[in-house]
């Protein structure tokens, strides 16, 4: 399964795509451990980072970018109360969503000052072109 999306580098679309993953697994865990209310959270954290942050990498950059700041200061947020709540699994989850997001949202930023700058995006594969196998 080919995740990458052209014109935008790997780097953003695996954390974007490592963090929906991590959410929706802890989605997952909490509402077959029984903890359905922060299960549905989770749940819709999942939905708001792919609606609003993965769908618009290509489209509206500035969304996107404005989606993952408030993504991130949620997950992060949320990580501080179940590190509060000594619950491990909820900080652990909260805190790893929050770095990926973090990481996506510094690397947008440098792509828009690269884009500002009239350079081509760091890593990112010319639209029509196929990597090759050797990954050169």
């Amino acid at each position: 399964m080919q995740i990458s999306i052209p014109g935008v580098p790997d780097g953003i679309t695996g954390c974007v795509v490592t963090a929906l993953a991590i959410d929706v697994i802890a989605a997952l865990a909490l509402v077959s451990a029984g903890a359905l209310f922060p299960g549905l959270i989770a749940l819709a954290l999942a939905i708001a980072v792919y609606w609003f942050v993965y769908r618009n990498l290509t489209e509206d950059v500035v969304a996107a970018r404005a989606a993952a700041v408030f993504t991130t200061a949620v997950h992060a947020t949320l990580a501080v109360v179940w590190l509060l709540t000594e619950e491990p699994f909820g900080f652990a989850a909260c805190g790893a969503v929050a770095v990926c997001l973090g990481y996506a949202l510094v690397e947008l930023i440098r792509l828009g000052q690269r884009a500002g700058a009239g350079l081509p995006p760091a890593g990112a594969q010319p639209v029509g072109t196929i990597p090759s196998a050797s990954g050169r």
